[in-house]
Formats: structure tokens, C-alpha cells, sequence
């Protein structure tokens, strides 16, 4: 196999884990979870059920999801993952990597708007 790095273009491949005991209450994880991936809502009134969709980071941010914690973004969105697990630094440990990206593989982080799965 050939690789050519001239047709191949810089991403960010984000690798985190949480450390579940930093962590105040599960709803206190939840909330980093729900901020990063988004969660679904279900709102029973009056005998009526409502879903929600409460988008998180990764709803709106093209990536490409390598692994569970292990997702990779396009450059120019990187100091927004960064900034959001910054915010939780103290409850969780990231780090970021900078990888080659080339053809399919970075048009999916350049044009979409949801999550691919690497086969």
C-alpha cells in the first residue's frame, strides 16, 4: 500500500476519559456526556408524551468516530472540543493528536454534520 501524504490533509484525533470518583453525582457526569454527545428528552404532560432532541458538541461538529472516547474532528473545530473539555479538566483527562487525513475519510469531517463510523 502507497501512501501520498500530498493529497492527505491535518486533523485532531481526541482520545478522553472521565474519572468517575472527580465527579460530584451521576447526573453531574451526565451532564459532560449530554454535553458532548447530545441526549434525547421525553417530557410527559397531560397524558402527552413530548421527545426532545438536545443536541451536544458532537451533533454539530463533523466527526469521525474511531473508538468509544476516541473521535476525530477537523482542524479549524478543534478549539471548540478543546475548550469544552477544558471546562471539565478537573473531572476528566483528554489529549489530542494530530493525524493525516486524505479523500473520503476527510470529506466526511469537512461536509457532515453527524457522526461516521471508520470501517
Amino acid at each position: 500500500m502507497e501512501v501520498n501524504i500530498k493529497q492527505q490533509k491535518k486533523a485532531v484525533l481526541f482520545n478522553y476519559s472521565c474519572n468517575s470518583k472527580a465527579f460530584d453525582s451521576p447526573s453531574d457526569r451526565n451532564k459532560f456526556f449530554a454535553g458532548l454527545h447530545g441526549r434525547k428528552q421525553i417530557v410527559r404532560r397531560k397524558g402527552g408524551e413530548y421527545i426532545y432532541r438536545r443536541n451536544g458538541l458532537l451533533d454539530v461538529i463533523p466527526h469521525i468516530k474511531v473508538d468509544d472516547s476516541v473521535f476525530i474532528v477537523a482542524r479549524e473545530n478543534a478549539g471548540q472540543v478543546v475548550k469544552f473539555f477544558e471546562e471539565w479538566q478537573e473531572k476528566i483527562e483528554f489529549k489530542q493528536f494530530i493525524v493525516l487525513l486524505g479523500g473520503k475519510e476527510l470529506k466526511k469531517i469537512k461536509s457532515e454534520k453527524r457522526s461516521v463510523r471508520i470501517e
